[in-house]
């Protein structure tokens, strides 16, 4: 079986996602006519730092997409990453003394330096004998004093506040080890110690310049978290394989992780005021709290569904209050000593978003599934019922190592959908909840797309690494159809006339008009999607590395239609206006045709830019797939590589308003209507109840509606869609 096209267009999608890595994230930002960042998350949190003067605000440092603030206690947040140049985060520190300043270690840039509190951040610094920062930790007398910790090149000093480094690594293992953890003493901020990734534990007593192996046993293998008591200057915690306590500055260590089942710890806290509680994470989503300073532990994770921390931050001034970041399910919270999580991620917006499918009987409702192939993200199914707004993760029964390559909806039976992965379908009737496994072929891997016939849904056909596969009762069984077992990447299924299909491959395009008994190949260019328009069911799009292609006789013969002269890896058709066709690339963007291909313009307004092209051209974020809202077809919305999903949604046009009488409301001419529509007459803005039918809408008034419109004078007059703001240009308006 070879290597899928979906794969090599993720493979191509990451060169984009490692440039970016190495030229940093950009900040995306909501508008009117212009693409909206919606999440989910997908990125591993990488370290959480709070600010001890003001604790409602966060900082959360991503592997690949830079960081994240949030200035609500986590309902809410944004990138704070303008100037930073290397987007993956290892580290991060506040200053206690200034917390507007904030340093962070990057992988591959060295430490970024913010004085604004993560609003701009200053180039590299100077001196770091290797620029991959793992760890951390500034001298609580004297903030101008940091310590990183590097991977594989010791710790660095700086007495300067971060704007020159030099080495201070006498005694330590270099080049084969990585410094993963760093802690200093607050009452003596002369003593450090260093945690290695396989070299066990070392300690300096004077300021870095010297240090020396401490520790015994599993202490001296791998360690993950270092914690120094606040009140008790030689008493440190320690984790890795287990969690240990040293109540002699590190000369002997007791094992106190009896009770965790599983102690490959990934995170560990200690609550300032009360440092006999202590928390820690393990890898396979558990969190662990103990009263007792580690002597018995009880499960604190209701709530995680079983993601994997990384982090873990107490809020200083709410012990109650925790944060846990995980790995592609952003941040969660708690507000009661870690009995009950709930997710805080809305704004990080940081997924390998690869497949999308919307709900037809549910509008607004949106699935997303995400990808973790050779990134830092996490694969995950999300659900979202307000258009993006807020997200869900689901997929209890698919591990989140599992890429998820394709949903589907039942239209008969929204609660029952389907989801390809790298491994085979999974089903879940109870609207993603819990999945289970379908029952396909051994080798029916990878499944890159699933399609539910339109006219009887018990009618799957899946297209796998190894063929078709088709299914007659919703997923229970499979068997094979005649199209062998060359590997299959798309298929489509004619809407009034289902026993004709359409199935693309690297090699071109097959059609069968007997369900898939006997095929014939229709061309040899296109192949990783397939569309057919809704209304005019002879007019099919197939397209890949060699553009956008378009049939308007049942696939017999082909015409190439742009938009460029590179891949277009997605197509979405409108599914009320069929002439409206949005098509997906990578790196150029997105591109919209309002007369079936014939001309098309870029959509591009406020999509992530990650860096530029040789000829200097903006090089945008690879479109991994496309969707319109089935409910508002003025939507579109488009999964991306490395930022999630975003939202486009077209202002509405108007051709002429009119008022009419008995009863007062206005009639509007033109199209991308809303169901809540806002008409500003002069200056005073009315909302009313929106009728809607083909290229006009109603809004309905009455009194009040009577009291703005004039007898005199014509006023302007502007039709606006009461959801997104987009507005329409002024009419002037006479009654």
């Amino acid at each position: 079986m070879g290597t899928t096209a979906k794969l090599r267009r993720i493979a191509m999608a990451l060169s984009l996602s490692i440039f970016a890595l190495l030229t940093g994230p950009c900040t995306v930002r909501a508008g009117s006519n212009a693409w909206t960042s919606e999440g989910p998350p997908g990125d591993i949190i990488t370290v959480l730092a709070i600010d001890p003067s003001a604790p409602s605000t966060i900082y959360a440092g991503t592997g690949m997409r830079g960081i994240f603030k949030s200035m609500d206690g986590g309902a809410t947040w944004a990138p704070a990453d303008n100037g930073l140049t290397f987007s993956g985060i290892g580290a991060l520190a506040i200053d206690p003394s200034a917390p507007s300043n904030i340093y962070a270690g990057t992988y591959g840039g060295g430490v970024f330096r913010s004085s604004d509190g993560g609003l701009t951040w200053v180039a590299p610094s100077l001196g770091h004998t290797n620029p991959y920062i793992a760890s951390l930790v500034i001298d609580p007398s004297d903030p101008s004093t940091l310590y990183a910790g590097t991977d594989g090149g010791g710790v660095s000093k700086s007495t300067d506040g971060g704007a020159t480094w030099g080495e201070t690594s006498a005694g330590l293992p270099l080049y084969n080890y990585n410094m993963v953890a760093l802690a200093i003493v607050p009452s003596v901020p002369s003593t450090l110690y260093a945690g290695t990734n396989g070299a066990g534990l070392f300690k300096s007593t004077d300021a870095g310049m010297s240090w020396t192996a401490v520790g015994m046993g599993a202490v001296s293998v791998g360690i993950q978290a270092l914690v120094t008591d606040p009140d008790m200057p030689d008493t440190i915690y320690a984790a890795g394989r287990g969690v240990y306590v040293s109540r002699d500055g590190g000369a002997t260590w007791s094992e106190i992780d009896h009770g965790i089942s599983r102690p490959l710890i990934t995170a560990l806290a200690v609550v300032p005021s009360a440092p006999a509680t202590l928390y820690v994470s393990t890898w396979d989503g558990l969190i662990l709290k103990s009263a007792d300073e580690g002597n018995t532990w009880s499960e604190a994770d209701a709530g995680l569904m079983n993601a994997d921390v990384m982090a873990l931050a107490v809020d200083p001034t709410s012990p109650a209050t925790l944060y846990a970041g995980t790995v592609g399910r952003g941040v969660y919270k708690s507000v009661d000593e870690g009995v009950t999580w709930v997710p805080d991620a809305t704004g990080i917006a940081d997924s390998n978003a690869i497949a999308l499918a919307v709900c037809t009987s549910s509008p607004g409702t949106l699935f997303a599934g995400t990808s973790s192939w050779g990134s830092t993200a996490s694969a995950g199914i999300f659900e979202s019922t307000n258009r993006g707004k807020t997200w869900k993760a689901l997929g209890v029964g698919i591990r989140t190592s599992l890429d998820i390559m394709t949903l589907a909806v039942d239209p008969s039976a929204p609660t029952t959908l389907y989801a390809g992965t790298m491994v085979g379908g999974y089903k879940s009737t109870d609207g993603g909840a819990s999945w289970v496994a379908m029952n396909m072929p051994p080798l029916a891997i990878p499944v890159n797309e699933l399609v539910i016939d339109p006219l009887n849904p018990a009618v799957l056909y899946a297209a796998t690494g190894s063929g078709l596969f088709e299914s007659n009762d919703r997923g229970n069984t499979w068997t094979t159809t005649g199209f062998g077992s060359t590997e299959l990447n798309a298929i489509a299924i004619d809407p009034e006339t289902p026993t004709t299909l359409y199935a693309g491959n690297w090699i071109g395009v097959f059609k069968s008009r007997d369900g898939g008994v006997t095929w014939v190949q229709t061309v040899n260019v296109g192949g990783n999607y397939l569309a057919i328009a809704p209304s005019a069911t002879s007019t099919i799009y197939t397209g890949g590395e060699d553009g956008l292609f378009k049939s308007t006789d049942g696939g017999t013969t082909w015409a190439s239609i742009g938009p460029v002269n590179s891949g277009v890896w997605c197509l979405a058709i409108d599914p009320v206006a069929p002439s409206i066709l949005y098509a997906g690339t990578y790196g150029g963007g997105v591109f919209r045709s309002g007369d079936g291909g014939t001309t098309w313009i870029a959509m591009n307004s406020e999509l992530p830019i990650i860096g530029q092209t040789v000829t200097g051209q903006p090089l945008f974020v690879a479109i991994n797939a496309l969707a319109v809202d089935p409910s508002d077809s003025s939507t579109v919305y488009a999964g991306t590589e490395g930022h999630g999903v975003f939202s486009f949604t077209i202002p509405p046009t108007v051709s002429a308003v009119k008022a009419a009488v008995n009863p007062y409301r206005l009639i509007v001419t033109g199209s991308n209507f809303h169901a809540a529509m806002t008409a500003t007459i002069g200056t005073t803005s009315w909302t009313g109840v929106v009728v809607r039918s083909g290229s006009k809408a109603m809004i309905k008034g009455g009194a009040s509606l009577k009291a703005l419109l004039p007898k005199g004078p014509p006023v302007s007059i502007t039709i606006s869609n009461s959801d997104d703001g987009g507005t329409s240009s002024a009419f002037m308006f006479t009654r």
